[in-house]
């Protein structure tokens, strides 16, 4: 496994490998984050390569009319970095670095003034 250094999210640098036990390579990880969600397509896990993904990003932001934000293709791998607000995707060659930036919730935010106005 490939160690990358993202202090810099947009420009990741390679750091170094990681050996890691064949029981814990591979596996799927799903997110939903605000108004974003990360969808993965099911597929089994063996102990051979994991089979590509399509990860799809979709807009929540207006709940009747949900848009395809990206796809991304040939996804082995995927992995939330809570700490910092990035997922990563990773493919055979290629390593996608995602910045979760949640979107407003217009729902929250008119009950939120309603509290603030009038139920304090």
């Amino acid at each position: 496994m490939a160690i990358l250094d993202v202090t810099n999210p947009a420009a990741p640098a390679a750091a170094g490998e990681l050996d890691v036990p064949e029981q814990a390579a591979g596996g799927v990880l799903s997110a939903i984050v605000g108004t974003a969600a990360l969808m993965t397509a099911s597929t089994p896990i063996s102990t051979q390569t994991p089979p590509a993904q399509t990860v799809t990003v979709v807009n929540f932001a207006d709940p009747e009319h949900s848009t395809v934000v990206r796809r991304f293709s040939g996804v082995t791998a995927i992995l939330k970095d809570s700490a910092r607000d990035l997922i990563y995707l990773a493919g055979s060659d290629t390593l996608w670095v995602l910045r979760v930036k949640p979107a407003a919730d217009p729902q929250m935010e008119k009950a939120y003034a309603q509290y603030v106005l009038y139920d304090r």
